[in-house]
């Protein structure tokens, strides 16, 4: 059942291509929004006592601070690095199985003719 649209984010691993999911949020949250959450949800999950007061004194000495993928569509975000947290707005969000969620976002592949082209990702992560 199509649960409509929002952002989901979640934790990718590169070393062992593990997915995991970290949480949903509204459609309506603004990309800037976003990057504000993943920056802080990365912080309190992995950043030592030190590198926690360093972000809440001088935000903009972190790291592996939260970006669009590409800065000319601000709708796929990353954060952090090893993991990575990645954030998608997601136009269908599906349910199946109890524990699947199906997520449907368009991926910036770049210009042609003057037209931004975009490829179609649909996407799957246990949400347990």
């Amino acid at each position: 059942m199509n649960q409509g649209k929002g952002w989901v984010l979640i934790e990718a691993f590169f070393n062992t291509g593990e997915n995991r999911f970290l949480s949903i949020l509204s459609s309506r949250r603004s990309p800037d929004y976003v990057k504000q959450y993943m920056e802080q949800k990365y912080i309190d999950s992995y950043a030592s006592i030190e590198e926690k007061f360093l972000y809440k004194k001088q935000p903009r000495r972190w790291p592996y601070p939260s970006a669009p993928y590409d800065k000319k569509y601000p709708y796929v975000l990353r954060c952090g690095h090893e993991p990575l947290f990645i954030a998608m707005y997601c136009h269908k969000l599906e349910l199946k199985g109890g524990n699947q969620l199906y997520y449907s976002y368009k991926y910036f592949k770049g210009e042609r003719h003057g037209h931004a082209t975009f490829k179609e990702m649909v996407e799957c992560v246990d949400v347990n």
